[in-house]
């Protein structure tokens, strides 16, 4: 089943890896960089998940003032936060109404090991494509395919950036993946 956030990423050939280092260089000619740069490592969390990548999706583009923070609603960014750190979840032992001690106990959410990680990131992944309107998904799609690949000493400099602000939580194989990093 196909969910907002994979669908948005097939709109854009994001699914298809020969062609997100493509996707990825031209949002830069046409300024949404963040937004791809956004769905590229989203889409690599989906099918490769990793606790770092969860919480580099947090803190490098859903939480207020994140370096690639995206434009979303402010609805949006309160169902991801509270995907990511609602007190309220708890985890149990199947068939019982015993709590399992982790990490998890003390709050929801994402927490390094966390069980519930996958399923809250993923849902917050499509809360946030569910947060781009119509005209803001138009945008995005046209600016990929109107944008150049070029590496102009703008474009180079905030690719340089962007690499500085993800680092932290990707491996330099992921980024050079997605085509952030030239080989």
């Amino acid at each position: 089943m196909a969910t907002p956030f994979l669908k948005f990423c097939d709109e854009l050939r994001i699914s298809t890896p020969a062609a997100v280092p493509d996707v990825v260089r031209r949002s830069f000619g046409s300024l949404v960089h963040e937004s791809v740069l956004f769905l590229a490592l989203g889409y690599d969390y989906w099918y490769n998940p990793a606790d770092d990548k969860a919480q580099g999706l947090y803190q490098a583009f859903l939480m207020k003032g994140a370096p690639l923070e995206l434009n979303l609603p402010a609805t949006t960014n309160d169902n991801i936060s509270a995907l990511y750190f609602d007190p309220k979840l708890s985890v149990r032992k199947e068939a019982t109404n015993q709590p399992v001690d982790l990490k998890m106990r003390a709050y929801g959410g994402i927490c390094d090991g966390g069980v519930a990680n996958y399923n809250l990131c993923t849902k917050a992944l499509d809360a946030a494509a569910d947060g781009f309107d119509p005209p803001t998904k138009a945008g995005i799609a046209t600016g990929v395919k109107t944008g150049t690949a070029g590496t102009s000493g703008g474009t180079r400099a905030t690719m340089v950036q962007c690499y500085a602000d993800l680092r932290h939580w990707w491996s330099d194989a992921d980024l050079t993946r997605i085509g952030l990093i030239s080989r």
